[in-house]
């Protein structure tokens, strides 16, 4: 386990290691892009999801999705770091 002042203990990503996580967690991820959100919104919320998390890799990999589809320089990608103060 690593620590954090922020965040307090955290474990090791499981999904690499756990068998069949991957797998459904790639399944979970196909279903959000069916469920109607615009992409925009849906890599807001991709990138807030792996900020939670803690995992680097996916906030680079999720901000720069979110300025593809079109985020960039919005208040909308900035607030997101703010999310509990943001309008």
């Amino acid at each position: 386990m690593t620590t954090t002042a922020a965040t307090g203990q955290r474990m090791k990503n499981p999904a690499p290691v756990t068998l069949g996580a991957m797998a459904a967690i790639e399944k979970i991820v196909a279903a959000t892009e069916q469920g109607g959100v615009d992409d925009g919104t849906l890599a807001l919320v991709h990138l807030q999801a792996s900020q939670i998390d803690g995992c680097s890799f996916r906030v680079d990999l999720d901000a720069n999705r979110a300025i593809r589809v079109g985020e960039a320089g919005t208040r909308r990608l900035s607030a997101v770091a703010a999310w509990r103060d943001a309008p």
